[in-house]
Order: C-alpha cells, then sequence, then structure tokens
C-alpha cells in the first residue's frame, strides 16, 4: 500500500518528512520480507519438500522456496533470496545447515524457525534459532501434506493439523496398510501368494523417514529381491528397541528371525542397557546395512576415501559398538533436477 507523506516547509516538518520518507520504504520492505519463505533442508529430503512446494497453494503475495547447501554456494540469486526472506526454516539436524545460517549473518531481522533436533539445541536457541514445537511436528511426520501446512504455520497462515503417522510399525510395499502388531502382519504374508514357511525369515530394520515419497521406492525394490532371492522378510521401522522387541523378538524373548539387514542402529548404540538386551536377546546376525545420505552414488563411487570422514561414525563406529557386522553400502542418492524449476531435488 503507497503511503502519501506531506512535507511541511518549517525546518521540524522537513525532519519529520525526511525520516518518514526514509521509514516508509523499509517498513514495505519488511512486510514484504514477512511473506517470503526460504526452507533450507538436507538434500535427502528435497524429492518430497520440492512435491510439496509444486502442489502448494498461498495466498497473494506469499512465497516459499526451498533449497540444499549446494545450491545456496552455487547460486547467488538462490542465497539472496535467502536473505530476502522474513522467515527461514532450517533443519537443524544437518550442522551444517544451522552453521551456514550463523555464518551468513541470517539470525538478525527475520525469525529463523528450527527442525528436527541438533547435538546442541540450546546453544541454537541461544544464537536465536527458535524450536517451535508446533511447527517442527508437521517435520518429524514428513508427508506432502505435512510439509505444505507446516509451511503455511511457519508463514502465519491457517494450516490443517498434523497427520501423524505411527512411531513404529511393519511396513510392506505389497500391503495395503501398514501393520502395528506383528500378528497381523503375519497372517497377512502367510495368506499371500508364494510364501514358504520352509524360507529363512529376514528382519529388515529401517527409519520411519524411509517411506515418504522419493525413498520408499528404494525399499520397495529391496524388498522385492530379497524375495526373489529366497527370504521371507520382515520390514519393521520406528526406534530401534521397539522394533526389535515388539517385532523381531517375540513374547518369549526369542528371535523370530534368522538375521537382520539394520539401516538404523546408527544413532543409539547398544552402551544403552535396554538396547544391549535386546540385541543380546535377538541372538541374530545383524549386518550393517548404509545409505550414504552424505553423497550421491556417483560421488561415492569416485571417493578413494568410501565413506566421508565425518559419516563414519554413524555409519561404521556406533553400529559397531551395537555388534553390527559387515558395514555395507546398498543405498545412495541420485542427484536429479526438478523440470519446472531446475532446482536439484
Amino acid at each position: 500500500m503507497s503511503k502519501l507523506i506531506h512535507c511541511f516547509p518549517k525546518t521540524a516538518g522537513f525532519l519529520l518528512c525526511l525520516l518518514l520518507s526514509l521509514s516508509a520504504p523499509a517498513s514495505a520492505a519488511d512486510a514484504s520480507a514477512e511473506k517470503r519463505l526460504s526452507l533450507i533442508i538436507i538434500d535427502g529430503d528435497s524429492y518430497l519438500v520440492r512435491q510439496a512446494l509444486g502442489r502448494l497453494e498461498l495466498p497473494q503475495n506469499f512465497e516459499a522456496r526451498a533449497f540444499i547447501l549446494k545450491e545456496l554456494g552455487e547460486d547467488p540469486a538462490k542465497a539472496a533470496y535467502v536473505r530476502e526472506s522474513g522467515v527461514l526454516v532450517v533443519d537443524v539436524m544437518g550442522s551444517e545447515l544451522s552453521q551456514y545460517v550463523i555464518d551468513q549473518g541470517l539470525l538478525a531481522g527475520r525469525r529463523v524457525l528450527a527442525l528436527r533436533g541438533s547435538r546442541d539445541d540450546q546453544g541454537l536457541a541461544e544464537r536465536g534459532f527458535v524450536f517451535d514445537e508446533n511447527v517442527a511436528e508437521y517435520f518429524q511426520h514428513l508427508s506432502v501434506g505435512n510439509i505444505q501446512n507446516m509451511i503455511k504455520a511457519a508463514l502465519g497462515l491457517p494450516a490443517e493439523a498434523v497427520a501423524r503417522m505411527p512411531e513404529n510399525g511393519i511396513y510392506h510395499p505389497e500391503a495395503p496398510q501398514l501393520f502395528s502388531d506383528y500378528g497381523g502382519y503375519a497372517e497377512w504374508y502367510e495368506a499371500r501368494g508364494g510364501f514358504d514357511p520352509g524360507r529363512p525369515w529376514l528382519g529388515l530394520m529401517i527409519f520411519s523417514t524411509s517411506l515418504i515419497e522419493g525413498q520408499a521406492e528404494a525399499y520397495k525394490d529391496l524388498v522385492s529381491r530379497l524375495e526373489k532371492g529366497g527370504f521371507n522378510v520382515l520390514p519393521a521401522f520406528g526406534r530401534d528397541q521397539a522394533v526389535l522387541e515388539e517385532y523381531l523378538l517375540d513374547r518369549n524373548r526369542k528371535s523370530r528371525v534368522d538375521l537382520v539387514l539394520a539401516f538404523s542402529l546408527k544413532f543409539y548404540s547398544a552402551l544403552n542397557r535396554d538396547l544391549e538386551r535386546a540385541v543380546i536377546d535377538l541372538d541374530t546376525p545383524i549386518f550393517n546395512a548404509v545409505n550414504m545420505y552424505g553423497q550421491t552414488i556417483d560421488e561415492w563411487r569416485a571417493d578413494p576415501r568410501g565413506v566421508p570422514a565425518l559419516d563414519v561414525i554413524w555409519t561404521l563406529a556406533t553400529p559397531e559398538i551395537s555388534g553390527v557386522i559387515e558395514p555395507t553400502p546398498l543405498m545412495g542418492k541420485v542427484e536429479e533436477r526438478d523440470p519446472a524449476s531446475g532446482a536439484l531435488a
């Protein structure tokens, strides 16, 4: 909205006029910035976030864009958009993302919302990151709809409630739904065509985020290959201890499976006594399946180090403390570009 400023000839009036003239454009710019949001994310989530943005409808003059760190380093125009945004939403689980915000001086003059958690949430909060549970909860249940409503909530617009997904469960790509208990899954699995009770059972431990659009396809392919290779497969997601105790162990704490392929068991080791007890009771070989979140497949193949130094702790060291064996990269990222925006997805 334009503002008419009337200038008086007197000195005091002239000074007032000058101050109003200087402040009016800044206020308009501030108002515009408040309607512009930048979402800074790890590249493993970029596909789903781009899908959400591509289907998002916002009121007139409101904008939202998403960026991975690589884009901000390579494209000055994208970095400028972030600087001109009045709202930043940052996945602080990626420490390099929060560090970028700090190094670029982006905490001043705007609201910076933190998603997920970091190694030092208190320290980030003291610097100015805002840990808003109402906004962050949307990102704890990743889906196109939840990301869209998270953006609306962060912009102060009306948003629907979080559509929550189960914290723990059993997933099979051919099943009509997720299973909350082993009995329901076993009944469905044994009734489907081709079940062979004589085949060994393989437990597949995955993160709940593995089921989002853009990542679930890889696990669907893996389950299919394992079944074609001669296994009955029990793919369970959620907190490590819950997966072990609710799905892989029976009521007598005996193993339901003959071996385990673990994409999880990466961040919480068996130094936790309850988790240690569950692993010991399972008494089954657990193989360390690695999803290369920090590299594309081509980057991993070309890197003589293999696993980057910063990833060694969670991919190798922590699983080894838990007794997980044979670390093997089985999945990685493929770099693609959004055909509409040209952004990395």
